[in-house]
């Protein structure tokens, strides 16, 4: 019982990482035939909501803390860069190059992050320890990867990686400010909740601003994208709500402890 409880957040892990790669070819798919990216952030964190705040409600109703206007605010600026900003750079930047270059660079999260950490003094790198060597070791792995990835195919995939990057970067940032708001917050289910509500009104201004073609806004083209959608807040979710935070943040690194 204890080994299983052991590999849990391993396989949450690998669970949410292979979301994240079929969620990379269906999205290239939609765009393809011509979908809006803005619409499809607005209507994706609409229905993540409208998941998440029953959940919410019922797991975490004894102990949700309540909102002060300081925690708002930070949860207001997670959304705004690890959805908003990060999820429409990131479809900008799919429209230039293929599903598997995304998901390939985006093993510079766990790298962006542990970097940020050690900046931040929220982790501290020991090099006289297999464990310290392996992190800084599997840093150096990720980001030399995606630079290669980068330069690899002309302007254009220079562009989209270079705008991968970028937003794989807003990703790390706000998973390091998401770690210091759960010691303070510790209700993740709500949390998930309020952070999709803030970045559905952030990307709908976005939208309102740059699409204003009204088709772009119906529902039918939307349907199978969001049916992954409902699956992939599925399993983030239960990942973050059954595993620690610091446990998440750099499981990468543990993963390669294993092998060595």
């Amino acid at each position: 019982m204890a080994s299983v409880k052991a590999c849990a957040p391993y396989f949450y892990m690998i669970v949410s990482q292979c979301t994240y790669a079929g969620s990379s070819i269906l999205d290239k798919l939609a765009l393809g035939q011509g979908l809006s990216a803005l619409v499809f952030v607005v209507y994706r964190h609409l229905i993540a909501m409208l998941i998440l705040a029953p959940l919410a409600y019922v797991l975490e109703r004894n102990r949700r803390p309540s909102f002060s206007f300081g925690v708002m605010l930070k949860i207001f600026i997670l959304a705004m860069l690890g959805i908003t900003i990060q999820q429409n750079v990131y479809y900008v930047g799919l429209h230039l190059i293929s599903p598997t270059i995304a998901s390939a660079l985006g093993n510079v999260i766990p790298a962006f992050t542990f970097l940020l950490a050690i900046v931040l003094r929220m982790e501290k790198l020991n090099l006289k320890t297999v464990r310290g060597r392996a992190k800084l070791a599997g840093a150096i792995f990720c980001i030399t990867g995606a630079l290669i990835f980068t330069f690899w195919k002309g302007d254009a995939w220079l562009k989209g990686s270079a705008l991968m990057l970028f937003g794989y970067f807003a990703c790390s940032v706000s998973l390091v400010l998401q770690a210091s708001i759960c010691e303070i917050y510790p209700a993740k289910l709500t949390m998930n909740a309020v952070m999709c509500f803030f970045a559905a009104l952030q990307s709908s201004a976005l939208s309102l601003i740059f699409e204003r073609n009204a088709s772009s806004w119906r529902m039918f083209p939307l349907f199978t994208h969001l049916i992954l959608c409902i699956v992939f807040v599925w399993f983030t979710n239960l990942k973050y709500s059954r595993v620690e935070i610091d446990e998440v943040r750099f499981e990468w690194a543990e993963c390669m402890l294993d092998y060595i």
